[in-house]
């Protein structure tokens, strides 16, 4: 039997939140996370050779980060696939869209060209800054560092820009 302690506990939730910041616009939880960084753990125990490392918990936080980071990939790499590759399930989800909303749909054309409108209404900073965090998945720390202006105003501008592309969409339904 492998002996797992609090600190142990502790240093593997560390582990999972710096993953989780690192990868912030994956759709992982941290229940996960942890549940890899366990096993990771187990593994390291069990690998753990004392005549080769002297300090256990060096040895095992990189297999701990591995494991979840591994975990991280796979998971990133089966949604991508399924999202992109997977003609038929895409299909069969823009068919139940199409079902359930299907007095208020504009055709394709028209939505894009709505859409264009809408966004060209904005300044040109709402533009930049909705462009870099949803196209270039920019944090908004880093937009606020980058324009020098607050984070609470990022977030403000971009929910507020959101707000007024659907209000311009819904208009034209």
């Amino acid at each position: 039997m492998v002996d797992f302690t609090p600190d142990d506990s502790r240093r593997i939730q560390n582990i999972a939140h710096s993953v989780i910041r690192a990868y912030p616009h994956h759709s992982i939880t941290f229940d996960d996370l942890y549940q890899e960084g366990v096993i990771g753990f187990l593994e390291a125990k069990n690998r753990y050779d004392v005549k080769k490392n002297d300090y256990f918990w060096g040895f095992a936080f990189i297999r701990v980060k591995g494991s979840m980071i591994d975990y991280v990939r796979k998971t990133f790499r089966r949604v991508k696939h399924e999202q992109y590759n997977n003609k038929d399930n895409l299909i069969s989800e823009h068919t139940q869209f199409s079902e359930l909303n299907h007095d208020y749909q504009l055709n394709a054309e028209n939505l894009i060209t709505n859409f264009i409108d809408g966004v060209n209404k904005l300044t040109h900073l709402e533009q930049r800054l909705v462009y870099e965090y949803f196209i270039n998945k920019i944090p908004i720390y880093k937009l606020a560092k980058t324009y020098k202006i607050k984070r609470k105003r990022v977030s403000m501008l971009i929910s507020s820009t959101v707000s007024h592309i659907k209000e311009h969409l819904g208009e034209l339904s």
